[in-house]
């Protein structure tokens, strides 16, 4: 009798916190808009498919109308869009460590050196660095591509560790 007292009870409990359970996942999956707030209201907003060969880069760089950072204030904006790099730059040393190595033309990044990123955040800069390249509109693979080059004068990357050339752009 004490047994099926007990399985009673624990049943009982059981339902009782699946039914919290189901109410909460209600409450999760209301929808929104947040990130589509913030977005908005800083200007940005991805109107390109990120570019996996340095072709495609190549169009995206080329279109005026495409969205990607072609200037520090341009960055600075996509900063406060992304929340890995907001939290990554709101130390302003770190800001303007990284924009002092950027050199943008008019149609976006030629290169920048994420060294500085490498030893604040080694086992996290290369997400940072992603991260950063989707507001060049680069992928993960083609920002591979480019790694451990540097812009050292027009048309000429060349080979430095923890830097990024974008060798259509230099």
């Amino acid at each position: 009798m004490k047994t099926i007292s007990f399985f009673t009870i624990l049943i009982g409990l059981l339902i009782f916190t699946s039914c919290e359970k189901e109410e909460s996942n209600d409450i999760d999956n209301t929808p929104t808009t947040a990130l589509d707030a913030t977005l908005k209201s800083y200007g940005w907003d991805y109107n390109y498919k990120l570019a996996s060969t340095p072709e495609e880069l190549a169009r995206i760089m080329d279109n005026p109308k495409a969205n990607i950072v072609r200037s520090v204030d341009d960055f600075k904006r996509f900063v406060k869009t992304e929340p890995i790099l907001n939290s990554v730059f709101a130390d302003e040393r770190m800001f303007e460590v990284i924009t002092k190595s950027m050199k943008f033309n008019r149609k976006g990044l030629q290169t920048y050196s994420y060294e500085a990123l490498r030893k604040a955040y080694p086992n996290r800069f290369r997400t940072i660095i992603v991260t950063m390249s989707k507001g060049f509109g680069m992928d993960l693979w083609l920002t591979t591509d480019y790694d451990d080059m540097y812009c050292a004068s027009t048309a000429t990357c060349k080979p430095d560790t923890f830097s990024i050339c974008i060798g259509n752009n230099c």
